[in-house]
């Protein structure tokens, strides 16, 4: 047999369609969509759950500093240091914004409370900027989450 006679043997042979990949396309699109819809609802979820405390003794730890602060046993920029910790930690936040107050303090009275822990974590001379008692009250009304601070809006 030639090629000639071969080829028109298989002349009136019909090829398979192709495989209709409609199913699978189906099945992934649902997949992709049922894995967006799931990272939404986590997300969704996380964003609605009320703030947990990241540092449950936040107050024994401010009311510790206190008492080594008004004891001389360490200095106003390591007092500083430890205020802006306890309170980072307690917010869960990674660093304090002089722009948005938490609850229990009003926004220009926590502006004032960050510009000076900056000054006396910062800067060289200190002399200008004193750490006194009205720093640790208005960080335990941060702590505690209501309105203590005294200071108006």
């Amino acid at each position: 047999m030639n090629r000639d006679t071969l080829l028109e043997k298989m002349a009136d042979v019909d090829m398979p369609a192709p495989p209709d990949w409609t199913p699978a396309w189906l099945i992934v699109l649902t997949g992709i969509t049922l894995v967006t819809a799931l990272i939404l609802y986590i997300y969704a979820r996380r964003i609605r759950r009320p703030h947990r405390n990241t540092h449950p003794d936040a107050r024994q730890a401010m009311q510790q500093t206190q008492q080594q602060w008004r004891n001389g046993e360490i200095d106003a920029r390591e007092t500083a240091y430890r205020i802006t910790t306890i309170l980072r930690l307690h917010l869960g936040l990674p660093a304090l914004s002089p722009d948005v107050a938490p609850a229990g303090i009003h926004q220009h009275t926590w502006r004032e409370m960050i510009t000076l822990l900056s000054a006396l974590r910062y800067k060289k001379n200190t002399a200008d900027h004193s750490l006194n008692e009205t720093l640790f009250d208005q960080a335990h009304a941060v702590l505690a989450g209501n309105n203590e601070s005294g200071a108006g809006p």
